[in-house]
């Protein structure tokens, strides 16, 4: 239930979703008489929170927010003995796609999964689990912890020592069905996506697991601005940004994460 409810309610929190529908509430409204002033007020809110969102780099600065949450480690000053292993979460691979023209398609974030390889190449001792299964509420089949595997073997690396967790559908979920594969109390180095990493760090150590950090991907340099960029751009900075924040929300709530959660791994 709350994968199904989280779906419809980012839908509907989304901002271009949010502006296209107070402009056709406005719209309908203002065609009604008795209601043609609050229409014709919600019309021009709608279209003034476009232009503002269109022009300025909100976005942007939120995800400077959420990415300077988790500093980085460094994998080299780390003591690999107090590791059991690496932990990647899914979210890269078009699984749709992968399915139906029999070759792998990148979606996007694929950093982390191209990391996770790095370091698991330099450390075989480690278990390496690559997590995610379908986000999608209508499609089940297509699995992004499958694609990943197609991807990794047409690359000729070795598959058979990654665990491909295929069920998971959301982050909660990718910390749930994981844990069958911590055997020990040791640490594990949890790598996702920089503006992912204050929500899905909080959920592991809310779960009960020891990890580091490990954020990749990164959208923004780490610093404030206020520079022009085309309206595509700020929206999709925006919704990137908007979607973890209402996750956190959401997840906080819920119970599923902690924001005292991790606070030694995240110093």
């Amino acid at each position: 239930m709350f994968f199904i409810l989280s779906k419809i309610i980012w839908w509907l929190l989304s901002p271009l979703t949010l502006i296209l529908l107070a402009l056709a509430f406005g719209l309908f409204l203002s065609r009604i008489q008795k209601s043609q002033k609050f229409g014709k007020k919600l019309v021009k809110t709608g279209v003034f929170a476009f232009i503002i969102l269109s022009i300025l780099p909100i976005g942007y600065n939120i995800q400077v927010f959420l990415e300077t949450d988790s500093p980085q480690a460094q994998i080299s000053q780390l003591d690999i003995d107090e590791y059991e292993g690496v932990i990647v979460l899914g979210g890269c691979m078009d699984a749709s796609l992968s399915r139906l023209y029999d070759q792998p398609h990148i979606n996007g974030s694929c950093e982390r999964l191209i990391q996770g390889l790095s370091i698991h190449n330099k450390h075989p001792q480690l278990k390496f689990v690559y997590t995610g299964g379908s986000g999608s509420v209508t499609n089940q089949k297509d699995k992004g912890a499958t694609a990943a595997k197609q991807l990794v073997d047409s690359l000729g690396i070795n598959s058979k020592d990654i665990i491909f967790e295929d069920q998971s559908r959301n982050t909660y979920e990718n910390m749930k069905f994981s844990t069958q594969y911590k055997q020990t109390n040791k640490k594990w180095i949890l790598i996702t996506s920089a503006s992912h990493m204050p929500r899905s760090s909080r959920v592991f150590c809310e779960g009960g697991w020891d990890i580091t950090p490990y954020p990749t991907d990164y959208n923004t340099t780490g610093n404030f601005t206020f520079a022009l960029e085309s309206p595509l751009y700020n929206f999709n900075r925006l919704n990137t940004a908007l979607k973890e924040i209402v996750g956190i929300i959401a997840y906080g709530v819920t119970g599923k994460l902690s924001m005292n959660a991790c606070a030694e791994a995240l110093i």
